[in-house]
């Protein structure tokens, strides 16, 4: 979540109410997870896969499924760090458009 906060302030965004800057933190988190899970679920097996639905089901405890992805996944926390800098760059150019955008917008009115 640090990472994401530190995002937040990339983006300039700082300055938002708490309740928004929440909010988009929450967003970020799942569109994040979304894109590391669309990953890692390629590398397992459908035998995994069923194991992980499992635990994912039977608990909420981020860390059993966490060690469950360290044991099947050799080079997790390396997917872990690559899909957070890739999130992380495309959020920022994003961003980068967004505010040429309002700029030009802004020229025409």
């Amino acid at each position: 979540m640090e990472e994401l906060k530190n995002l937040i302030q990339e983006l300039e965004l700082e300055d938002l109410p708490e309740k928004n800057k929440q909010d988009l933190i929450v967003s970020l988190a799942e569109s994040l997870q979304m894109r590391i899970s669309t990953r890692i679920l390629v590398m397992l097996t459908e035998d995994e896969k069923e194991e992980l639905d499992r635990l994912t089901k039977e608990s909420t405890d981020e860390k059993a499924v966490a060690s469950f992805l360290e044991k099947k996944i050799p080079n997790y926390d390396q997917i872990l760090a690559d899909e957070y800098l890739k999130f992380r760059k495309d959020m920022l150019e994003t961003n980068k458009k967004v505010i040429a955008m309002q700029a030009e917008r802004q020229k025409t009115e």
